[in-house]
């Protein structure tokens, strides 16, 4: 008798669910579910609505719908497939139910985001939180003010379209959002000054564009930005100060461009700058004091460059956790003082070792040998560290410094007494060149 009273409280319970679901599905699909030229499907308890159209006409019925709808949608997502439709759905906004915070439009054909009206926005403009715009190859442009009445945004996507044609009034007034997508476009340039407005602006993603130069005045205004990714562009060079404002930046994605020159200051200002990904660029030489202003460094990405050497202060610069795999380094007296530092992370690092110098003085005979493997062969034969006191020598002679210490001195023994020579004597050397 219990075992069937249980049976038929669970039937009764599975019931009363589904009816609830069905009828809240029915209710969100009155008036806009099965038309002609599309699908609109609700979810469960009906907070998301996804649509997918084909030829729908910008006066369709369609739109009107979506203001009879009588659930309570958050989120609504209108996909385009297999046509074109090469108008911006303005009714779609005209008639949003004032639950909507998020509106997702994929697929799209439209050329360019117009300045969205005030009658259009007038009536949601407070609850719209989320809108994302992707995957239209035709929506080349951003029209000044386009985004300006729906200041209530808090996430603006643009991936994957064609954005090229920007103006510095694009984002005007977006004074609350948080987090801008402009990645997988072809964006060649940005426009003085066009994040001016974004104040509170935590993310900025530009990756994968075709930007061939950034500087100070692309970024004004962004003094909140904590993430900035630029990662596979075109640039080659880094000017000073061009970061000067981001006081909260803690990240920045440098990554995949042809990046073959920074400036001395061009890290000024990130005073909280924690990781710097400088990978996969054309670097051959980085200034003494690069990173002289960015002390909350943790990580330093230094990988697949040109690099062969650093000054001896900028090894001083770099944190512990330093990436510097897959560069031409030469096995120099600065690399080795600052082994132990480095080694950690980079077991697997090599350089380029010469045995011998030929009558000029050049080195000759490189062997390439892992960080550690140079290391060790320095430490067993005080003789190397003669050796390159001697190359020391001549490079002091030819700028006509002479100098007037032995060998002795610059055994690592001795270092802690010595450190103010050896400094010294690092920062001057080639090293190479370390065989009997």
């Amino acid at each position: 008798m219990y075992r069937k009273l249980a049976i038929a409280t669970i039937v009764f319970i599975l019931f009363i669910h589904l009816f609830n679901r069905t009828s809240a599905t029915e209710e969100c699909f009155a008036n806009i579910n099965d038309f002609n030229d599309g699908y609109c499907q609700c979810e469960e308890k009906s907070s998301e609505v996804s649509c997918s159209i084909n030829n729908v006409s910008s006066d369709h019925i369609f739109w009107d719908a979506f203001g009879n709808i009588t659930g309570f949608p958050t989120s609504i997502t209108v996909n385009v497939i297999d046509f074109e439709v090469s108008y911006f759905p303005s009714s779609l906004f005209l008639n949003l139910p004032l639950t909507v915070e998020e509106v997702k439009l994929k697929g799209w054909s439209f050329e360019s985001i117009p300045e969205i009206p005030v009658a259009i926005i007038s009536q949601n403009k407070s609850s719209l939180r989320i809108l994302e715009i992707t995957g239209n190859e035709n929506l080349t442009a951003i029209s000044s003010f386009a985004f300006s009445l729906i200041n209530s945004l808090h996430r603006l996507i643009l991936s994957s379209n064609s954005l090229s044609n920007l103006t510095a009034n694009s984002f005007n007034n977006l004074i609350k959002l948080r987090d801008l997508r402009l990645d997988n476009n072809k964006i060649v340039s940005l426009p003085e000054k066009i994040f001016k407005s974004l104040k509170h602006l935590g993310n900025l993603t530009l990756a994968n564009n075709e930007i061939t130069s950034i500087r100070r005045e692309t970024f004004t205004g962004l003094s909140s930005l904590v993430e900035l990714d630029i990662n596979r562009n075109k640039l080659l060079i880094i000017k000073n100060d061009t970061f000067h404002e981001m006081r909260k930046l803690k990240s920045l994605d440098l990554t995949y461009n042809f990046i073959d020159t920074i400036e001395q200051a061009a890290f000024r200002g990130l005073v909280a700058l924690e990781s710097l990904d400088l990978s996969d660029n054309q670097l051959r030489h980085l200034p003494n004091g690069v990173f002289e202003y960015t002390g909350n460094l943790t990580l330093v990405d230094l990988k697949d460059n040109l690099l062969t050497k650093l000054d001896f202060d900028l090894y001083k610069q770099l944190p512990k956790t330093t990436f510097m795999k897959d560069n031409p380094w030469v096995c120099d007296c600065s690399l080795y003082i600052h082994i132990e530092k480095i080694i950690e992370w980079n077991i697997h690092s090599k350089c380029q070792y010469y045995a011998d110098f030929n009558e000029n003085g050049q080195a000759v005979k490189p062997v390439t040998m892992l960080f550690k493997q140079f290391a060790e062969k320095i430490e067993k034969s005080p003789k190397k560290a003669e050796k390159c006191l001697e190359v020391m020598k001549t490079i002091g002679k030819r700028s006509h410094k002479v100098v007037n210490y032995t060998a002795s001195k610059f055994i690592k023994s001795s270092s802690n007494q010595l450190m103010p020579f050896m400094s010294f004597i690092f920062i001057m050397l080639l090293l190479p060149g370390l065989d009997n």
